[in-house]
This record gives C-alpha cells, structure tokens and sequence, in this order.
C-alpha cells in the first residue's frame, strides 16, 4: 500500500523492513514457512521494482536453504522473482540450485493447484532447462479421444481435462484413441508462451514430433525474454503478476 501511494518515500522502509520479515525470526515450527517466503517474495520484488534490488539478494539467500516441500504450499507465488528478475547474479545462483536437486515436482501438472509452465518462471533459465529435458521424454502418460462435436477429452494420471478440436485437419476420428508422452504433455502446457508453435495432445506422433522440436528452438531462441499471454486468456492461470 506504501508503494502505491509514497513511491519514492517506501523504498527507505522496505530497505528496513525486508531483514525482519517473520521468516527470519521465528523457528520453522513457529511459522509457515510458505506464508512467511510469500510476503518476503512481495517485499523483495516491491523494492526491485523501485530499482533497488538489495532485496533481490536477502530474498535468495533466504530460499537457497529452503526444500521443495518446505515452500511447495506456497507456489508459485514464492517462486515470482525467479521469473521476473532471471538474470540478477544471486536469482540465478539459487535457481540452479533449486532446479538441479533432481525434485521432480517443479513440473508436475498442478503444484498447488497451479501449473508452473503457465507462470514467468518459464523466463528462468535454470527452470527452462527442466523442461527443455522433459521435451526429450517419450514415456507414455496419457490418452486422449476425440468426441463427435469437436470436443478432445484427455486422461493423465487419473486427471481429465479436455477441449476443443474443431476445424483441425490433423484431429483423429472421433472416438479414436490416441496415446501421448510426458514430452507431449510438456509442449502443450507451455502453451500460454507468446508466438510459441501451436500444439495439440491428439495429432499424429509425427506431427507432434515436428511441433516439439519447433517449440525446443524457439525456447532456446527467446530465452529469458518470453512473452506469457494475458491471464485471461487461461481461467486457470496463477496470478503471478
């Protein structure tokens, strides 16, 4: 609220407030370490936005100490400087670490109920090379099935989810089964990205092959300066700023 109305007057008491947040005052017991890693996410990337990004520095020093279950609640919101600030020196020295531990729930489809391909963190290059390894699997996780009226339904891990195939040439028969692979669930996730090559879960293998290795080079291409589209255009997109 102080930044919105005394811009120039907050940064003299964010500077002071940041070292007190309650994550570094309380024992882990006392305090929700989610809740608490939010608000000193909110500080740091306020002050940073003010140009001064000391806060940036605290903030990552404090998360390379944390675990993925210690800070998963707290997603993706805990996570948002990773994603706007990619390349200050001690953003990037954090989230190689984070990334790098072989935690395989960054890129679960729902982490807190939200996906983390559909935030900024897909700016971050340590975060980017999870997925671009995850583009290279082909194990099966799913099936999908074309429905008469141009709906597509897709099962993963007893999930469902589903959408809409009309108009497209490359759409199975209706009622035709078609199987996919993690890195099939992979690029069509990353589908919120700006100008990323379009994707569908039920095209033929071969045309999804050429999509994947399409969608692999823009990614290396774009890097850290990738585009999210609007939040409206997914409802289920975490308000991630």
């Amino acid at each position: 609220m102080l930044v919105e109305v005394d811009p120039k007057g907050a940064v003299a008491t964010l500077q002071k407030l940041i070292p007190h947040c309650p994550v570094f005052l309380y024992p882990r017991d006392d305090w929700d370490v989610s809740g608490g890693g939010q608000d000193l996410a909110a500080l740091a990337d306020a002050l940073a936005r003010l140009g001064d990004d000391s806060g940036l520095d605290i903030y990552a020093k404090w998360l390379a100490r944390q675990k993925f279950d210690e800070i998963h609640d707290g997603m993706p919101r805990i996570l948002a400087p990773l994603g706007r600030y990619p390349d200050r020196p001690s953003i990037r020295e954090v989230s190689a670490k984070l990334f790098q531990n072989g935690c395989a729930g960054w890129l679960n489809a729902a982490v807190n109920g939200e996906d983390l391909l559909q935030t900024r963190l897909i700016r971050n290059e340590a975060f980017r090379d999870l997925v671009l390894q995850s583009l290279k699997n082909g194990e099966k996780c799913g099936g999908v099935v074309v429905k008469k009226g141009g709906q597509f339904e897709a099962t993963e891990s007893g999930e469902t989810f589903g959408g809409v195939a009309q108009s497209d040439l490359l759409a199975p028969k209706a009622g035709e089964q078609i199987s996919f692979r993690v890195c099939d669930d992979m690029a069509w996730r990353l589908s919120r990205i700006k100008n990323l090559p379009h994707f569908e879960l039920y095209w033929p293998q071969t045309d999804r092959d050429a999509a994947i290795v399409a969608i692999t080079e823009f990614l290396k291409e774009h890097g850290n300066h990738l585009e999210l589209k609007p939040q409206s255009w997914f409802a289920g997109a975490p308000d991630d700023g």
